[in-house]
């Protein structure tokens, strides 16, 4: 899987994801110093061998109370929260208008036919895209 990534952006809210080969990430060139610095780097990217990751940026304070489901920023509560903020912006995202949405870009109505195709379920689709990616 190539690295991709979708940015919204609102009058105040911007976030972007992104989703990318670990392994291949880990293994290209501007990693070397990292890799050479590990002490057994064929064990990491072995561990990391198809390995997809998805990356979340989100710009402030209250957007991380916000997509963490916390009332304030404390150390604490953000690595207890047991909220899933990817999984709800791709939903957001994705969500399926069929009275409105007229696609401009074949890209697009390309990925509406793919989600469409997995019953607008991401959980189906990972499924899906886990079974056809190569391990």
């Amino acid at each position: 899987m190539e690295f991709t990534s979708a940015t919204r952006k609102r009058q105040t809210d911007i976030r972007s994801v992104s989703v990318y080969n670990k392994e291949r990430e880990l293994s290209a060139q501007s990693n070397s110093i990292f890799l050479n610095a590990v002490k057994n780097p064929s064990t990491l990217l072995v561990y990391f061998k198809g390995k997809v990751r998805f990356e979340l940026n989100i710009g402030t304070m209250v957007q991380i109370r916000r997509y963490l489901q916390i009332t304030d920023n404390s150390l604490n509560k953000v690595l207890t929260s047991t909220a899933n903020p990817i999984l709800s912006i791709l939903d957001e995202a994705l969500k399926k208008d069929t009275d409105t949405k007229q696609h401009t870009i074949f890209k697009d109505y390309a990925y509406s036919l793919i989600l469409a195709d997995n019953n607008n379920d991401l959980a189906e689709l990972e499924a899906k895209v886990r079974a056809l990616t190569p391990k």
